[in-house]
């Protein structure tokens, strides 16, 4: 949990990906109330009651990613680019080679083109 102060000096609280998962998997399996449920997590019901009416969406997220310890989603601009950014560096890594940011931009450059003939194709 992320506490930040607003404008009134009161601590706001932000959850992980994770923690709103598991909030809305409590409410699902023991049946928690709202005001149970921000007691347990140092939220406000509103909060609570804002994560549960999107419960379908944060009980499907894989806990299991990187990116469920972030605060917040981020949408990918270049979804293909990517994924298959990612597996290109999986593939380095796995197979002991060093890359870094300058290698990762000549790739991801080379990648783009290929995608967008593809895409027009």
């Amino acid at each position: 949990m992320r506490e930040n102060k607003d404008t009134n000096n009161k601590k706001k609280k932000s959850l992980t990906l994770a923690q709103k998962k598991e909030l809305c998997e409590k409410q699902k399996d023991q049946k928690l109330s709202g005001v149970q449920l921000a007691a347990q997590y140092g939220i406000s019901t509103s909060t609570v009651s804002d994560i549960l009416k999107r419960s379908e969406h944060w009980l499907s997220i894989d806990t299991t990613l990187p990116n469920a310890n972030n605060f917040r989603e981020k949408s990918s601009v270049y979804p293909q680019l990517e994924e298959v950014m990612s597996i290109w560096v999986d593939q380095q890594i796995s197979r002991n080679l060093t890359i870094n940011g300058p290698i990762i931009q000549q790739k991801a450059e080379k990648l783009a083109v290929l995608l967008l003939m593809n895409f027009h194709k």
